[in-house]
């Protein structure tokens, strides 16, 4: 692997993050990876950031500030990391993170979340732990509805 670049993504990057979608099996349909960059880089406190290595995009990752009504300052919400499995990846997560916790640090953030997903062959939670996140029981459960999808979805 080449030198690894992490940085905003830009709507130019749109057709190597597709294929680092499709590769993820997490395909968009044409247009829809632009049209998701342009919303983010109009956003104040939405992120996406792109790992490049040479002129690919070999991980992604998206992060959202989240003020608080009743607590001092905002925390950063991670709801996408995507990195493709294989040892020569392995630590693109690490840099995508990283980069993710100075951008937290810059807003002012005083934590950083994770969604993640588990799936029977893999357990999020342990690699998770190995990246410095944990279970906090000291704060409420977060509890989700999902929502049926409106008939266009359009961001």
């Amino acid at each position: 692997m080449e030198q690894l670049q992490v940085r905003k993504a830009e709507p130019a990057d749109a057709a190597t993050i597709g294929r680092l979608l499709a590769r993820l099996d997490l395909a968009l349909p044409d247009g829809e990876v632009a049209a998701r960059l342009r919303w983010f880089s109009r956003s104040g406190a939405d992120h996406i950031l792109v790992a490049v290595s040479g002129r690919e995009a070999v991980g992604l990752l998206t992060l959202s500030v989240v003020p608080r009504m009743t607590h001092d300052g905002s925390f950063a919400r991670i709801s996408f990391l995507g990195v493709p499995a294989g040892p020569e990846h392995a630590w693109v997560a690490r840099a995508l993170l990283g980069e993710a916790e100075g951008l937290a640090r810059r807003h002012q953030c005083t934590s950083m979340e994770i969604m993640a997903e588990s799936t029977p062959t893999d357990d999020p939670e342990d690699v998770l732990h190995a990246l410095g996140f944990h279970t906090d029981t000291g704060h409420p459960v977060r509890c989700v509805r999902a929502l049926p999808p409106p008939t266009t979805v359009r961001i």
